[in-house]
């Protein structure tokens, strides 16, 4: 959550975190903060309800969330990951959260606030990597690796990434996805962190390379012309550079290996999280330009799932 002025004054719903004591003093610290915020925020809509908020009560409620930036800022950036890390963790003290998927959510809510700050901590290619590796460190608590898949994944979709090592980010993450993938011992939770982060970002890359050509632009067009571009690739109907049409192939071998392992879940009778979660990827690579062969293996799951459900 990017901590901007129209968040400052007019940030509704309002921020939800933990009452629960922290091992992180500077998560408390937050924490204390925003439960001010909030409490300005809530007793100047009551008393403007109806009318509007006035620039006094639009001062005061930006003085408020200041204090919360201000001290975000004031720490350094291994304070700032450990105060995301210990946000992502309060939510399993939230007895208001009863579904599994809630506390994710809460989590992340969380861990994309505290984290808006990170880039303006300039990090260095080290410390991008070392968070990178926190998503696959099993010691982590699950809901903050769930967590940095959904912030990750946000900063890949919305190109908030420094551009001069937004490439390395985006190839560590679907590695360090395909990774948490491969082991079957990590919590259903991450895994299906994992599996959107994957798919979502592999997708947004194909779809990021086309629009940034005018060779391949017309292939979005509509379904027909996303179902020829790699025949077309693969025939030479369309020349690109090396560089392009080598990343590409790449990526479409990417979305075999997510399909085949979505082909894998639905055999094995997986959970309702997961086939859920194959349901809406599967539209997504339906109106994505793939392989025909990797498209052909799209449908034959959707036929499958609607078999599953009838």
């Amino acid at each position: 959550m990017r901590i901007s002025m129209f968040f400052l004054l007019f940030s509704i719903p309002f921020i939800e975190v933990s009452s629960a004591n922290s091992s992180n003093k500077n998560w408390e610290i937050t924490h204390k903060l925003i439960n001010e915020a909030n409490a300005v925020d809530r007793q100047l809509l009551d008393k403007a309800a109806g009318k509007g908020m006035g620039d006094s009560a639009k001062s005061e409620s930006r003085r408020a969330w200041e204090r919360v930036k201000a001290h975000l800022e004031s720490l350094s950036l291994g304070e700032l990951v450990e105060t995301a890390a210990s946000a992502a963790e309060s939510v399993a003290h939230r007895t208001e959260l009863t579904e599994d998927w809630e506390r994710e959510a809460a989590a992340a809510s969380n861990v994309e606030f505290v984290l808006s700050m990170y880039h303006s901590k300039n990090p260095a290619p080290r410390d991008i990597n070392a968070l990178v590796q926190r998503i696959k460190n099993s010691q982590e608590s699950a809901y903050f690796r769930v967590a940095l898949l959904s912030w990750f994944s946000s900063q890949i979709m919305q190109e908030r990434l420094p551009s001069n090592y937004s490439d390395h980010v985006k190839n560590s993450v679907i590695q360090a996805s395909h990774d948490i993938l491969c082991d079957t011992q990590n919590p259903e939770s991450v895994r299906l962190a994992a599996y959107n982060t994957y798919s979502d970002v592999i997708i947004q890359d194909i779809l990021s390379t086309c629009k940034k050509n005018e060779i391949l632009r017309p292939y979005l067009g509509n379904s027909e012309k996303k179902s020829q571009l790699f025949k077309h690739l693969d025939s030479g109907e369309i020349t690109v550079s090396d560089a392009i049409k080598m990343h590409l192939m790449d990526r479409n071998k990417s979305i075999l290996w997510i399909v085949n392992n979505f082909s894998k879940e639905l055999a094995n009778d997986t959970s309702s999280r997961i086939k859920s979660m194959i349901h809406h990827k599967l539209r997504q690579l339906s109106n994505t330009p793939i392989g025909v062969i990797e498209h052909q293996e799209v449908e034959r799951l959707q036929f499958e799932l609607r078999k599953k459900e009838q």
